[in-house]
Protein backbone atom coordinates (compact mmCIF):
# COMPACT_ATOMS: atom_id res chain seq x y z
CA UNK A 1 0.00 0.00 0.00
CA UNK A 2 1.30 3.88 -0.98
CA UNK A 3 1.32 5.72 2.11
CA UNK A 4 -0.12 9.21 1.38
CA UNK A 5 1.62 12.45 2.28
CA UNK A 6 -0.83 14.61 5.02
CA UNK A 7 -2.96 16.61 3.24
CA UNK A 8 -2.24 15.75 -0.53
CA UNK A 9 -2.49 13.04 -2.80
CA UNK A 10 0.56 10.56 -3.19
CA UNK A 11 3.30 10.69 -6.17
CA UNK A 12 5.67 8.57 -7.72
CA UNK A 13 8.36 10.29 -5.90
CA UNK A 14 10.65 7.68 -7.97
CA UNK A 15 9.10 8.38 -10.88
CA UNK A 16 9.36 12.71 -10.08
CA UNK A 17 13.16 12.61 -9.31
CA UNK A 18 14.76 9.20 -11.33
CA UNK A 19 12.99 11.75 -14.56
CA UNK A 20 14.37 15.07 -13.25
CA UNK A 21 18.06 12.94 -12.88
CA UNK A 22 17.42 11.84 -16.27
CA UNK A 23 16.79 15.58 -17.97
CA UNK A 24 20.33 16.82 -15.78
CA UNK A 25 22.43 13.99 -17.19
CA UNK A 26 21.46 14.64 -20.38
CA UNK A 27 21.76 18.50 -20.10
CA UNK A 28 25.10 17.80 -18.49
CA UNK A 29 25.78 15.59 -21.79
CA UNK A 30 24.72 18.24 -24.24
CA UNK A 31 27.36 20.94 -22.37
CA UNK A 32 30.12 18.47 -22.65
CA UNK A 33 29.72 18.08 -26.17
CA UNK A 34 29.01 21.84 -26.84
CA UNK A 35 32.73 21.85 -28.52
CA UNK A 36 32.41 18.85 -31.24
CA UNK A 37 30.96 19.56 -34.46
CA UNK A 38 27.57 18.72 -35.19
CA UNK A 39 27.65 18.03 -38.75
CA UNK A 40 30.58 16.81 -41.02
CA UNK A 41 30.66 15.95 -44.94
CA UNK A 42 28.67 13.06 -45.06
CA UNK A 43 26.03 14.63 -42.22
CA UNK A 44 27.43 12.41 -39.59
CA UNK A 45 29.91 13.52 -37.30
CA UNK A 46 31.68 13.34 -33.72
CA UNK A 47 28.98 14.97 -32.51
CA UNK A 48 26.07 14.09 -33.59
CA UNK A 49 25.23 10.68 -32.03
CA UNK A 50 25.87 12.20 -28.44
CA UNK A 51 23.92 14.65 -29.13
CA UNK A 52 21.28 12.39 -30.23
CA UNK A 53 21.32 10.79 -27.30
CA UNK A 54 21.10 13.14 -25.18
CA UNK A 55 18.38 14.54 -26.10
CA UNK A 56 16.51 10.98 -26.44
CA UNK A 57 17.05 10.85 -22.97
CA UNK A 58 15.98 14.57 -22.03
CA UNK A 59 12.88 13.68 -23.57
CA UNK A 60 12.50 9.97 -22.09
CA UNK A 61 13.65 12.02 -18.28
CA UNK A 62 11.00 14.78 -18.71
CA UNK A 63 7.87 11.59 -19.84
CA UNK A 64 8.72 9.89 -16.96
CA UNK A 65 9.00 13.19 -14.56
CA UNK A 66 5.62 14.26 -16.31
CA UNK A 67 4.24 10.81 -15.85
CA UNK A 68 5.30 10.77 -11.83
CA UNK A 69 3.59 13.71 -10.79
CA UNK A 70 -0.14 12.92 -11.88
CA UNK A 71 0.33 8.96 -11.13
CA UNK A 72 0.27 7.59 -7.68
CA UNK A 73 3.87 5.47 -7.14
CA UNK A 74 5.83 4.07 -4.56
CA UNK A 75 7.92 5.90 -1.73
CA UNK A 76 12.02 6.07 -2.52
CA UNK A 77 12.92 2.96 -0.37
CA UNK A 78 16.22 1.46 -0.29
CA UNK A 79 18.72 2.66 -2.58
CA UNK A 80 21.34 0.10 -4.37
CA UNK A 81 24.49 1.00 -3.62
CA UNK A 82 26.20 -2.39 -5.47
CA UNK A 83 24.71 -1.09 -8.91
CA UNK A 84 26.00 2.00 -7.87
CA UNK A 85 29.71 1.27 -7.35
CA UNK A 86 29.50 -1.37 -10.78
CA UNK A 87 28.10 0.39 -13.02
CA UNK A 88 30.24 3.62 -12.38
CA UNK A 89 33.25 1.33 -11.94
CA UNK A 90 32.89 -0.40 -15.53
CA UNK A 91 32.40 3.31 -16.99
CA UNK A 92 35.80 4.04 -15.39
CA UNK A 93 37.43 0.95 -16.12
CA UNK A 94 36.69 1.79 -19.88
CA UNK A 95 37.36 5.54 -19.41
CA UNK A 96 40.63 5.38 -17.90
CA UNK A 97 41.65 1.41 -20.19
CA UNK A 98 39.82 2.18 -23.74
CA UNK A 99 43.58 4.20 -24.60
CA UNK A 100 45.75 1.75 -23.44
CA UNK A 101 44.13 -1.53 -24.16
CA UNK A 102 41.71 -0.53 -26.94
CA UNK A 103 37.92 -1.53 -26.95
CA UNK A 104 38.61 -5.06 -28.21
CA UNK A 105 40.16 -5.81 -24.88
CA UNK A 106 38.38 -3.48 -22.41
CA UNK A 107 34.95 -4.64 -23.67
CA UNK A 108 34.39 -7.73 -22.13
CA UNK A 109 35.42 -6.67 -18.76
CA UNK A 110 33.36 -3.84 -18.67
CA UNK A 111 30.79 -5.30 -19.70
CA UNK A 112 31.40 -7.90 -16.73
CA UNK A 113 31.77 -5.40 -14.36
CA UNK A 114 28.23 -3.32 -15.14
CA UNK A 115 26.65 -6.98 -14.62
CA UNK A 116 27.70 -7.22 -10.90
CA UNK A 117 24.84 -4.97 -10.41
CA UNK A 118 21.95 -7.81 -11.12
CA UNK A 119 21.87 -9.61 -7.68
CA UNK A 120 21.09 -12.85 -10.18
CA UNK A 121 24.61 -12.63 -11.94
CA UNK A 122 25.56 -15.25 -14.29
CA UNK A 123 29.28 -15.45 -14.93
CA UNK A 124 29.27 -17.09 -18.47
CA UNK A 125 26.09 -15.35 -19.75
CA UNK A 126 27.77 -11.86 -19.17
CA UNK A 127 31.04 -13.56 -20.62
CA UNK A 128 28.84 -14.25 -23.66
CA UNK A 129 27.36 -11.21 -23.78
CA UNK A 130 30.68 -9.10 -23.14
CA UNK A 131 32.15 -10.94 -26.23
CA UNK A 132 28.89 -10.19 -28.63
CA UNK A 133 28.80 -6.30 -27.42
CA UNK A 134 32.66 -5.78 -27.75
CA UNK A 135 32.14 -7.82 -31.50
CA UNK A 136 29.31 -5.58 -32.28
CA UNK A 137 30.67 -2.34 -31.15
CA UNK A 138 34.10 -2.92 -32.71
CA UNK A 139 32.50 -3.60 -35.95
CA UNK A 140 30.00 -0.49 -35.67
CA UNK A 141 32.04 2.26 -34.02
CA UNK A 142 35.15 2.52 -35.56
CA UNK A 143 34.42 0.35 -39.15
CA UNK A 144 31.02 1.69 -40.06
CA UNK A 145 30.80 5.09 -38.54
CA UNK A 146 34.54 5.75 -38.66
CA UNK A 147 34.86 7.06 -35.49
CA UNK A 148 38.96 7.38 -33.88
CA UNK A 149 37.89 4.75 -31.39
CA UNK A 150 41.21 2.51 -30.78
CA UNK A 151 40.76 -1.23 -31.18
CA UNK A 152 43.73 -2.80 -29.85
CA UNK A 153 46.83 -1.91 -27.62
CA UNK A 154 48.97 0.61 -29.52
CA UNK A 155 51.62 -2.07 -29.01
CA UNK A 156 50.70 -4.58 -31.85
CA UNK A 157 51.19 -3.97 -35.32
CA UNK A 158 47.80 -4.43 -36.94
CA UNK A 159 49.29 -4.11 -40.50
CA UNK A 160 47.77 -6.69 -42.48
CA UNK A 161 50.46 -9.33 -43.07
CA UNK A 162 52.37 -8.85 -39.43
CA UNK A 163 51.78 -11.76 -37.41
CA UNK A 164 50.12 -10.13 -34.35
CA UNK A 165 47.65 -8.97 -36.80
CA UNK A 166 47.01 -12.56 -37.53
CA UNK A 167 46.94 -13.94 -33.67
CA UNK A 168 44.76 -10.82 -32.43
CA UNK A 169 41.98 -11.75 -34.97
CA UNK A 170 42.17 -15.16 -34.55
CA UNK A 171 41.87 -14.61 -30.50
CA UNK A 172 38.41 -12.87 -31.78
CA UNK A 173 37.55 -15.25 -33.98
CA UNK A 174 37.86 -18.06 -31.14
CA UNK A 175 35.68 -15.79 -28.76
CA UNK A 176 32.72 -15.23 -31.53
CA UNK A 177 32.43 -18.55 -31.97
CA UNK A 178 32.86 -19.38 -28.27
CA UNK A 179 29.44 -16.91 -27.97
CA UNK A 180 27.82 -18.51 -30.92
CA UNK A 181 28.11 -22.21 -29.51
CA UNK A 182 26.72 -20.60 -26.44
CA UNK A 183 24.02 -19.20 -27.71
CA UNK A 184 23.40 -22.43 -29.61
CA UNK A 185 23.02 -24.48 -26.74
CA UNK A 186 21.06 -21.87 -24.97
CA UNK A 187 18.48 -22.47 -27.54
CA UNK A 188 18.74 -26.43 -28.02
CA UNK A 189 18.22 -26.27 -24.13
CA UNK A 190 15.78 -24.27 -24.21
CA UNK A 191 13.61 -26.73 -27.25
CA UNK A 192 14.31 -29.78 -25.00
CA UNK A 193 12.78 -28.20 -21.52
CA UNK A 194 9.30 -27.53 -23.73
Amino acid sequence: MIAKPPGGNARSIQDILGGAFLVAIAALALFLVNHLPATGRVGFASGTAPRLFAYGLMALGAWILVAGIFKEGPGLGRFNWRGLATILGSVLVFAIGIRVVGLALIGVPMVMLASLADQHFKAEESLYFGIGMTAFCGLLFPTVLGQPIPLWPPFLDMTPGQPTAYIVYAIAAVMVLGMVLYVGRQLMQGRKGN
